[in-house]
């Protein structure tokens, strides 16, 4: 079975951004015709996944998390740009998020039960409750 057809809200943000993906490609392609198809879809996929880490380092976490979660583990965006990056650095995800912190989070459906006092010990929670076998 597919992914998509097990939550639908997901798959309505997965064809959001595939749309707005091809609406800022068409965009860069009017602006830089002369670019292969390649770079036209690596330059929208840079742009639309710097808008999905703005959002949900501005908008998200500090939902879900609470404003002093945000704080304490510095994950407040930086006023200016960042000039830190190193191709040294793993960029990759960590397996215990991929396999139980983003199932939970998509499992989120109403915007009631999150709130600002949301706390780790809830994740935690929400975590130790996912039964993998059945989860994928």
């Amino acid at each position: 079975m597919f992914r998509c057809k097990e939550n639908t809200g997901l798959s309505a943000l997965f064809t959001t951004l595939l749309h707005h993906h091809i609406r800022i490609a068409d965009a860069l392609h009017s602006i830089n015709s002369h670019w292969e198809d390649e770079k036209l879809f690596q330059e929208a996929k840079r742009i639309v996944i710097a808008e999905i880490q703005h959002i949900t380092l501005t908008e998200f976490l500090p939902v879900v998390l609470g404003v002093k979660a945000i704080s304490i583990f510095g994950l407040k965006p930086a006023q200016q740009f960042y000039m830190g990056y190193s191709t040294k650095e793993s960029a990759e995800i960590f397996n215990e998020v991929a396999t139980a912190v983003l199932p939970a989070f998509a499992t989120m459906v109403s915007v009631e039960s999150v709130s600002n006092d949301f706390t780790f010990t809830r994740i935690r929670s929400i975590c130790e409750s996912i039964v993998m076998d059945t989860a994928f």
